[in-house]
């Protein structure tokens, strides 16, 4: 269920003899709402990949990668899960402000200022956009230590949009005075939720089994809040391919030389040697615009740079 949910989302129905509870029940008649969630996974998964583009480990798709690295507790799987449960409360809260989901819709008083205002300003989409999230994803009993983290995971996703709405102002009174403000909260962009499970991912916590066979324990003094994300595995280097780990290694992988990042050719190489190359490509340059109504340019020859990993 964990790696078809976010490799093959819209096909987690097509079992629907095998769901119970919320979860089939939604599936047999909130098929409006299983669209949202499929397009919320696709929006975390996109996430991901934007977040470790420059990393060792990218956040490839490739289903054989995938699937493997969701096998293990790592941070990585730790991170997927977080970022996948985030976009489907995204995804959720945003269809319910655009009036795609007719069954979440906010006080009348709530939806005049909003629609006025062209805004996503109703703490209720959120909590309809959370609640949905939890219905669909968490198992019904949380058991053993993977089940534990998993759901763990899956909640610091969805706080770390819940918890952090933005909120907006907007003046009104004559002459620009603001004599009167209408105040509402709205979503941030996906990307700023993206950069704050990041920088949960570089601190996230490590558990054990708790001595009762249920919870964890960290491994650290601190304990994990609901907003950190957990894990109880290592993770491999990625250096190198390795179809047991679902590494896919850094080979022929785009680096920097001298970059200060991950993307740095010493770290995303790991040590191995590189490739520097050079191509000239033609681009459009000094284009002006004649009226009316045409764009003309030259052509012109760039160099590019690139260096790969061998």
């Amino acid at each position: 269920m964990r790696w078809q949910l976010i490799m093959e989302p819209a096909r987690v129905c097509k079992k629907k003899r095998l769901l119970r509870g919320r979860k089939a029940r939604i599936c047999r008649k909130e098929p409006k709402v299983v669209r949202e969630i499929a397009r919320g996974v696709d929006l975390g998964i996109r996430e991901c990949q934007n977040q470790f583009r420059f990393h060792r480990w990218n956040c490839s798709t490739l289903r054989s990668s995938m699937k493997k690295v969701l096998m293990k507790d790592t941070r990585e799987a730790a991170f997927v899960d977080a970022i996948v449960a985030a976009g489907v409360v995204y995804a959720l809260t945003e269809a319910c402000a655009q009036g795609r989901l007719l069954d979440c819709q906010c006080r009348r008083r709530h939806n005049a200022v909003n629609h006025l205002q062209g805004r996503t300003g109703c703490d209720h989409f959120v909590d309809f956009g959370y609640h949905k999230s939890r219905d669909f994803m968490n198992r019904k009993r949380v058991g053993d230590l993977r089940a534990t983290i998993l759901s763990h995971n899956y909640e610091a996703g969805r706080q770390a949009v819940r918890l952090h709405l933005e909120r907006v102002c907007r003046c009104h009174g004559m002459s620009g005075t603001c004599s009167l403000k209408t105040c509402w909260r709205k979503l941030p962009t996906f990307s700023k939720v993206g950069l704050r499970l990041k920088q949960r991912f570089q601190g996230a916590v490590r558990v054990t089994a708790g001595n009762s066979g249920k919870g964890f324990v960290p491994e650290t003094v601190r304990p994990p809040g609901r907003e950190d994300i957990v894990f109880s595995e290592e993770s491999p280097d990625y250096c190198e391919a390795d179809r047991r780990t679902g590494s896919l290694g850094t080979r022929g992988r785009l680096c920097k030389l001298g970059s200060q990042g991950p993307d740095d050719c010493r770290t995303l190489c790991c040590g191995r040697k590189v490739r520097s190359r050079q191509t000239v490509v033609s681009v459009a340059c000094n284009c002006t615009f004649q009226y009316c109504c045409n764009v003309t340019c030259q052509t012109c020859l760039e160099t590019l740079h690139e260096t790969t990993c061998l």
